[in-house]
């Protein structure tokens, strides 16, 4: 499995986080605002968060357009 990627659409307002590149069988809805994509054998394949308002991210680092769960969590120079 690839290291895995988050997305912002800051025009939906959505976060997306991949876990993988398969095929997206089934998305599942965990709340009015929260899904998850799950492939043939029920893997998840991604998470996303609709709404994700800056406001419900405090403590977050500030959010890229793209890129890996990795180089988010890197801790960053004071």
């Amino acid at each position: 499995m690839s290291d895995p990627t988050i997305t912002y659409d800051r025009d939906a307002n959505a976060l997306y986080l991949q876990f993988s590149t398969n095929e997206i069988a089934e998305t599942v809805a965990l709340s009015d605002s929260v899904y998850v994509d799950v492939d043939a054998d029920g893997e998840p394949v991604g998470f996303e968060i609709l709404h994700a308002a800056s406001a419900d991210l405090d403590g977050f680092p500030t959010l890229p357009a793209s890129g890996t769960l990795r180089d988010l969590l890197k801790p960053r120079a004071a």
